[in-house]
């Protein structure tokens, strides 16, 4: 019979709005999730800039580490646009509405333990012509 020894798996989210100056409330966030190995986390991210600000970024610090870009999503139907070595199979990014976008971390080990950033940028279309 072989004991099975579950870890847990710290992960911290911090958010930054981007652009334009960001007070106090423009972005709300839980401060820590604690899961154990195996589990998924999912990060909420909600900000209260307005609803220009459809663009989300999230990113991952690792002790020690410089921070990576994980994903970029918007709010209208486009397939989120992954950071190299990051992907679907660990990483699900959801943003239906401009306000608020969630990112899950899937199968949690031990390398999962990190800071989680999200950041939110005003959309800008660009029109050439």
């Amino acid at each position: 019979r072989i004991n099975m020894i579950k870890t847990t798996v710290i992960l911290l989210l911090s958010l930054y709005c981007i652009q334009g100056g960001a007070r106090e409330n423009d972005v709300l966030q839980p401060h820590a999730i604690f899961a154990e190995t195996g589990q998924t986390a999912t990060f909420n991210c909600k900000q209260t800039k307005g609803s220009t600000y459809r663009e989300m970024y999230w990113y991952r610090q690792r002790q020690g580490e410089s921070m990576k870009f994980i994903v970029f999503t918007v709010n209208y139907g486009l397939k989120p646009e992954f950071g190299e070595g990051f992907d679907e199979k660990k990483f699900l990014a959801n943003k239906t509405v401009p306000e608020s976008g969630s990112l899950t971390v899937k199968d949690l080990d031990s390398t999962d333990s990190a800071v989680y950033f999200c950041s939110v940028r005003e959309h800008s279309a660009v029109t050439t012509g």
